[in-house]
């Protein structure tokens, strides 16, 4: 029956869909669903992800011996959560390819994280920082439209946050 399969098609297109992250190049366009996008260090330098329709989430974790000053390119990814591990060195990532990103989180820091050349005025959510770990967010100098241009920023299970630094906006 025509109606079965379409509210079938249906249910299948409005789940959630997750994919890992290889340490090889990864080319990935998901479709028009709430994506879940994983990564363990080293997994993303010069990946290609277009997120598609739907909100979707890439959260990777980081060191500072395999993902230091990478670069990747994003679209229509609208969650970014960033992880990063103890390597007794600070993570500095360039997000300047990195384009409709709503929302940014810094997550169980044990080293210090630098965002650079971020693309979008979007919310910063700092969630379980107790290592007094630092955050850098350096916004693209083109991004701010004018002089009402503001941040949230959220503070969350956080006991020992250290510094939160925002510039350019």
């Amino acid at each position: 029956d025509a109606d079965i399969d379409a509210a079938v098609a249906a249910m299948i297109d409005a789940q959630t869909t997750t994919i890992i992250l290889t340490d090889n190049l990864d080319i990935i366009t998901t479709g028009a669903r709430d994506d879940s996008i994983l990564g363990s260090s080293g997994t993303i330098n010069s990946d290609v992800i277009d997120g598609g329709a739907g909100t979707d989430t890439l959260s990777v974790t980081l060191t500072n011996a395999d993902d230091n000053n990478s670069v990747f390119t994003a679209k229509n990814v609208e969650n970014l959560k960033f992880r990063v591990e103890k390597s007794y060195d600070d993570v500095t990532l360039d997000l300047g390819d990195v384009t409709g990103v709503e929302s940014i989180t810094a997550y169980r820091l044990a080293e210090d994280l630098t965002l650079n050349a971020v693309q979008e005025i979007s919310d910063l959510t700092i969630d379980r920082n107790t290592s007094n770990s630092d955050v850098y967010i350096n916004w693209s100098g083109a991004v701010d439209g004018g002089t009402e241009d503001t941040i949230t920023i959220n503070l969350i299970n956080s006991s020992n946050a250290g510094t939160i630094n925002v510039d350019n906006i």
